[in-house]
């Protein structure tokens, strides 16, 4: 099992500026100064690595399934630890999964596996 630590969130969080605990910063939010993004945290990304490590993957893109879906999977099988959509990103863009931004809003899809998933549904994995 990897361990995330700190400097695995502010690495990701780096390469990957636009990304805060609720996603891809998006609207209005960017542009108010009052607003200020809610940081990633170091164990909902654990929790999110955890579950992805097990993921297999395609090569292409999962447009079917939106981070946000697929947070709430890994969050069910993890017996209700809350896992942020952020940390789900950042937990992708860690294991080496595609990473693509939906338009401009917070969601992204990444290349993992229909197949995992149906299992994960079905409770056969996990």
């Amino acid at each position: 099992m990897t361990t995330i630590t700190q400097k695995d969130v502010d690495t990701v969080v780096a390469d990957n500026p636009l990304l805060t605990a609720e996603g891809f910063e998006h609207g209005f939010k960017g542009d108010r100064p009052e607003y200020v993004p809610a940081r990633i945290s170091v164990k909902e990304m654990q929790g999110a690595v955890d579950w992805l490590g097990k993921a297999d993957r395609r090569e292409s893109l999962n447009t079917a399934f939106s981070s946000y879906y697929l947070k709430h999977m890994a969050e069910k099988s993890a017996k209700g630890k809350y896992v942020s959509n952020g940390a789900f990103i950042a937990a992708a863009y860690f294991l080496g999964f595609e990473v693509r931004r939906i338009g401009d809003g917070p969601n992204a899809h990444i290349n993992i596996s229909g197949k995992f998933l149906n299992k994960v549904r079905r409770g056969t994995v996990i």
